[in-house]
């Protein structure tokens, strides 16, 4: 298992790689993975960012297990966060437009304030959890083959968005 506490930023942009086949660990302030960098494991991920984290660009996150909280996620374009067993995130606002995923085959469970998935996409096979005050999910997809739970103050799925 490979853990990383770091007290200011960590940058792993720009197809950067960090992995650990038996797990990964990483608590930081804020945290780089655009532009096409990798954080994956084929155990367990635990990501910890008092700040932001930033995926964007085609950033992937992928693990058997994901698990995240932060002030705030930008998966917009093209990020992708996997979680092949399970994936759970806990953030203040989550920016998933543009081509981002979030995907489990398992149970995903999802908490934020405000989560744009304009033209983005929750799927959780066995089931997905939302909960979240405000939901714009214009052109948008938030899907389970199982269950689908959905919490919010406001929705907005308008423009072909669709939840099934």
């Amino acid at each position: 298992s490979l853990t990383l506490r770091i007290a200011q930023a960590l940058d792993n942009s720009l197809g950067g790689v960090i992995s650990g086949a038996a797990g990964l660990d990483i608590a930081a302030a804020r945290l780089d993975n655009s532009a096409k960098g990798t954080l994956a494991s084929r155990a367990g991920i635990d990501l910890r960012v008092d700040g932001a984290l930033d995926n964007h660009a085609e950033g992937t996150v992928s693990g058997a297990r994901l698990t995240l909280a932060s002030a705030s996620l930008d998966n917009s374009g093209k990020g992708l966060l996997s979680g092949n067993a399970g994936l759970s995130v806990a953030t203040g606002a989550l920016d998933n437009a543009e081509g981002g995923q979030l995907i489990s085959q398992g149970v995903l469970d999802v908490s934020s304030a405000d989560l744009d998935n304009r033209g983005g996409a929750l799927s959780g096979k066995q089931s997905l959890r939302l909960s979240a005050a405000n939901l714009d999910n214009r052109g948008g997809l938030l899907t389970s083959d199982g269950e689908l739970e959905l919490t919010a103050g406001r929705v907005d799925s308008a423009d072909g968005g669709e939840i099934s």
